[in-house]
This record gives C-alpha cells, structure tokens and sequence, in this order.
C-alpha cells in the first residue's frame, strides 16, 4: 500500500513539457528577440509565472501573452554566464524549429539580465485617466472664457460704433451735418435701426437740394422736418 502510495505521489509531482515552437523563419543569433508558439496542457494564469525567467541555457522569455485560445512568448536568446545561478524549473522546456547560431563575437562582460518590474498598463490608466479628464476639462473653461471675451469686446467695439453714428445723426443741425448724414447713409443703416420709409424720403428730398449754395427758408425747413420725423424711432441695433 505505501509503495503505491509513494508511486501516486511521485507521478503527480512529475512536471509536465512545455514546448516553444519558433515563430522566426531565418536564423538567429545571440541578442535576437524571438518568438515563439506555446504548446502546453497549463493554462495562461500557469504560464505567466515564466515571465522574466530564464528557461533554458540559451532563452529568457521577457513576455507572455495570449491570443485568442493560443499563447505566445517572446523571449530573447542569451547564453548563461558563470555568474548567473540556475534557476529551478518546475517544468521541462523544449525549444522547437529554432535555427539558433551561437554570436561568433567575444563579449566583453558576461550577459547580466535584469529583471525590471512588470508594468500595469491597465493601473496606470486608471491612476492618470482623472487627471487627463481633469487637464481636458481645464482647457474646454479656458478656451470657452477666451471666447466669451473675445466676442464680448468686439460687442462692445460694436456698440460704441453705434452710439458715435447715434449721436452723430442726434446732433446734425445744419446744412453740412445733414449732408455728411448723406455721405455715410450706408454705415447709418449697417448700425442704426430706424422706419426705413423716413429714411428714404429724407434721403431723396435731401439729394435734390444739397447741392445748392443756399437753401431757401422753405427748403430748410422741409428738409429738417423729413430728417425730424425720420429720427423719431430712432435706436441703435442693440436698443440703445
């Protein structure tokens, strides 16, 4: 009973193959990066634990990664120096369909690898995610009050526009101020609002006299009672 107990016991300990099949068609050397097709019972959780360990003489797998149902490795092909302890390997690795050619080029120093800390990719998103929502959000305020100021002066560039064409027209008394009304009847009716019928009857009747020397009393006196009536609903576009 204890001899088949021992011989259970033994199996079960026994590990199983791993095999890596070579993805690389040409030959390599020392220093090359291969990769390689995982043929193995273990699953993927089983696997990752060779991550950044040397697996042969010749191999150190640097990832492990998993596609679909299958699982690939890449590893880079460095020989063991006299320096660097053996590992233990629970599982037996073999390497298949690799046409490996030792570097013909003495290394100065022994091939020392060094294993870097493996990087959440997925952790630093989650930690640095807020703070680019954050900087994204800053920039939308920013360029959101630029605009708001930038529109609020050229409104107000606009309005003083108007209120100078405004009182310009609020204070036309004599002939030449009737006249220049006549020069700059475009830019009154881009920045004023008024009834555009009294406009026109004062713009008519003006053109047919301004040209005289002298008004005669009843032509003055037509001309301003027109220009009167015409500034009665007189208003800015903006209601000023």
């Amino acid at each position: 009973m204890k001899k088949i107990l021992l011989l259970l016991l033994s199996f079960t300990a026994f590990a199983a193959d791993i095999t890596l099949l070579s993805l690389q068609g040409n030959a390599v050397e020392t220093g090359d990066i291969v990769t390689f097709k995982i043929q193995s019972e273990y699953d993927f959780n089983y696997l990752k634990k060779y991550k950044n360990q040397r697996v042969g003489n010749i191999l150190y797998l640097l990832d492990i990664t998993k596609e679909g149902d299958d699982f690939f490795a890449r590893g880079i092909l460095a020989e063991r120096s006299q320096k660097e302890k053996k590992s233990n390997l629970q599982d037996k690795f073999f390497i298949r369909n690799l046409d490996y050619r030792q570097s013909k080029l003495k290394m100065s120093k022994d091939f020392i690898i060094y294993n870097g800390p493996e990087v959440n990719l997925q952790k630093y998103f989650k930690k640095y995610s807020l703070y680019v929502i954050i900087l994204f959000f800053v920039i939308v305020v920013l360029l959101s009050i630029s605009f708001y100021i930038k529109k609020k002066r050229i409104k107000k560039k606009l309005i003083e526009e108007q209120v100078i064409f405004l009182n310009l027209l609020k204070n036309s008394k004599t002939k030449s101020d009737l006249e220049l009304v006549y020069l700059k009847r475009k830019e009154f009716s881009t920045h004023l609002s008024f009834d555009s019928k009294s406009f026109e009857d004062f713009l008519v009747y003006l053109n047919t006299i301004q040209y005289k020397e002298k008004w005669t009393k009843e032509e003055e006196m037509a001309v301003f009672n027109l220009f009167k009536r015409f500034k009665k609903n007189l208003r800015t576009k903006n209601g000023i």
